[in-house]
């Protein structure tokens, strides 16, 4: 997630790969729900399986970069968890 986040801040695309619970990869599949959450978004490309890698890699000069985020969370965010904490 670190990556993904430093990526997106730095304007930089990364090509991820979730690895999967199925497969003894891992104990759940949270890098799957983590990857369909941020496939959608520009400079996040997801390669579902191994065979997608060499696929991305030779599209990679049409991947779009985003925005860019920021290193502090949004003030809808911190509003968001402050009424939920004194609720």
């Amino acid at each position: 997630m670190g990556s993904i986040l430093t990526a997106l801040k730095y304007r930089k695309p990364i090509l991820i790969m979730p690895r999967k619970a199925g497969l003894g990869e891992h104990r759940n599949d949270h890098q799957m729900a983590t990857a369909k959450w941020l496939g959608g978004k520009p400079g996040v490309t997801v390669a579902w399986e191994a065979e997608d890698i060499s696929r991305h890699l030779d599209d990679r000069a049409n991947i779009k970069v985003g925005e860019g985020i920021s290193e502090f969370a949004s003030p809808e965010l911190i509003s968001n968890l402050k009424n939920f904490i004194h609720s």
